[in-house]
C-alpha cells in the first residue's frame, strides 16, 4: 500500500464483527471481488443482499451467479477493473440500477431454501445407497 501511495485511502481491517461488517457495507458506496477462482462468492451475494453496487470477475463462479446483477471485469485487467469502478462511482443511473438488480438476485437466495434443497438431495442419496 505504501509502495502505491494508498496509506491514506485502503484500510486492511481484517477480520469484524456482524456490526462492523454492516457498517462497512452501508457506508460502501461499491464493492469489489476479483477472485480468480470463487466456490459460491458469498461477500458479493452479502453485498448485493445490502444494496451496495458491485463489480465481479467474469471468471467462475463469480460472473456465472452474480453477472446479471454485476459488473464483470477480467480481474488481471487493470484498466478494466478502473473503468468499471470508475463507472459505478460516477454514474447514478447506474449505480441504482446495479442496487436494485443486485437486491433482486440475493433475494433469490435463502438459507432456509437452500437447507431445504440440501436435506432433499442428501435424503434422495440416502434411498440409492445399498
Amino acid at each position: 500500500m505504501r509502495a502505491l501511495d494508498l496509506d491514506g485511502h485502503v484500510r486492511l481491517a481484517g477480520f469484524v464483527g456482524e456490526q462492523a461488517l454492516a457498517d462497512r457495507y452501508a457506508a460502501a458506496d461499491a464493492a469489489v471481488f476479483l477472485s480468480e477462482y470463487e466456490g459460491f462468492g458469498l461477500p458479493a451475494l452479502e453485498a448485493m443482499a445490502r444494496g451496495v453496487p458491485t463489480v465481479v470477475s467474469s471468471r467462475p463462479s463469480l460472473g456465472e451467479i452474480f453477472g446479471a446483477a454485476a459488473l464483470t471485469v477480467e480481474p488481471r485487467d487493470e484498466p478494466a477493473v478502473e473503468t468499471a469502478l470508475e463507472r459505478v462511482l460516477t454514474d447514478a443511473a447506474l449505480r441504482a440500477d446495479l442496487a436494485e438488480r443486485g437486491r433482486a438476485l440475493a433475494g433469490r437466495f435463502a438459507w432456509a431454501e437452500t437447507a431445504r434443497r440440501t436435506r432433499e438431495a442428501l435424503s434422495a442419496a440416502a434411498r440409492r445407497a445399498p
